[in-house]
């Protein structure tokens, strides 16, 4: 414990020499341990993501989403225009504006090609499995400046738990949850994934408005609530304080959508 600790304040000391490193660089963190809660103290109000729990395309679509609730981005402007072009268009508008947006990337995917060569949006990742896969070339696409984050903290069960979810069908247990909560929760549900299954991303507080009269949720808090049983079982992941993901495909979702409208049926 005490050596974690000095660990720890050895790691904030330096959180000045960090943010001086990403005016021209990218940080690739390294070392034994689990580094999610030191680079929340580093980094508090930086957008975070466990690269490891989700597809490529899945934490491109999440890294789109943050940018464009951040930068206040009407959606119809942008929604059309494919990653690269967006992700250049907004390092053109940081750079006009003389700002730059900070990605904490954990388990650091190297096939985020999208944002190579970006320079206003820095990126903070980590290596946390021994075989994680980065090659000289990648440091050098990336930008990276290798720097040792050794904790000693435990690491979460997140790979056991990955493990076991893949070992089970994602569609057969989203059903055994459905089928062991309230009829509001299903109702809630399936509001929810009618109405984001296509971006598969969504803000709590945006739903809580869009259905909260239909399901009696005066807050984001009490939306959280009803839908806790998704949350433990990961079929909906926290993304921030605010943005969830949907850990379903689409071919789930549509199937999940019938089985629900189905149970409504039948309780006619």
């Amino acid at each position: 414990m005490k050596e974690t600790a000095i660990l720890e304040k050895f790691h904030l000391d330096r959180k000045k020499e960090f943010r001086i490193i990403l005016k021209e660089y990218n940080i690739l963190f390294y070392g034994y341990g689990n580094k999610e809660n030191i680079l929340k103290k580093l980094f508090p109000r930086e957008f975070l993501l466990n690269c490891f729990l989700y597809k490529t395309n899945e934490i491109i679509s999440s890294i789109r989403l943050y940018l464009t609730k951040k930068l206040k981005i009407k959606k119809k402007k942008h929604i059309k225009l494919n990653d690269f072009d967006f992700f250049m268009q907004i390092d053109d508008y940081l750079e006009g504006t003389n700002n730059k947006i900070i990605l904490l990337l954990l388990n650091f995917d190297r096939n985020l090609y999208h944002l190579i060569d970006i320079k206003n949006i820095k990126i903070i990742g980590t290596l946390e499995k021994i075989d994680h896969e980065i090659s000289k070339t990648d440091l050098l696409n990336y930008n990276f400046v290798l720097y040792d984050l050794t904790t000693f903290e435990p690491y979460k069960d997140e790979l056991l738990s990955v493990q076991i979810e893949a070992d089970f069908d994602q569609v057969e247990c989203t059903k055994k949850v459905i089928n062991n909560v309230s009829k509001n929760v299903q109702n809630t549900f399936s509001h929810l994934l009618n109405a984001f299954k296509e971006e598969r991303s969504f803000n709590m507080k945006q739903l809580q408005e869009n259905v909260g009269k239909r399901i009696l949720a005066r807050n984001a808090s009490a939306v959280i609530d009803i839908l806790k049983e998704f949350i433990d079982h990961e079929i909906l992941k926290k993304i921030n304080e605010t943005e969830y993901t949907i850990l379903l495909n689409s071919s789930e979702i549509c199937e999940i959508i019938s089985y629900l409208s189905l149970l409504k049926q039948n309780r006619k």
